[in-house]
């Protein structure tokens, strides 16, 4: 499992509140979580993450998507 934590940078206002959801290659969702922004970042935890391809799907509350894809290596 990856034992850190990585920033997304996005195109959102600071303190906004987006929902981020996570799914592996073969579209399970294997994580849902909040994010606030703090300077166009939203903060990604990725310790309980294992080896592979995810893709990472950020909600707004107007439903607006920003849907991008993580790799983890080790």
């Amino acid at each position: 499992p990856s034992n850190g934590i990585t920033n997304l940078l996005l195109d959102a206002i600071d303190g906004e509140r987006l929902l981020l959801s996570f799914y592996d290659v073969s579209g399970r969702r294997v994580k849902q979580y909040y994010a606030i922004i703090k300077n166009q970042r939203a903060e990604l935890k990725l310790e309980e993450f294992h080896k592979g391809i995810y893709w990472v799907v950020a909600f707004r509350n107007n439903g607006d998507q920003f849907i991008t894809k993580l790799v983890i290596t080790q």
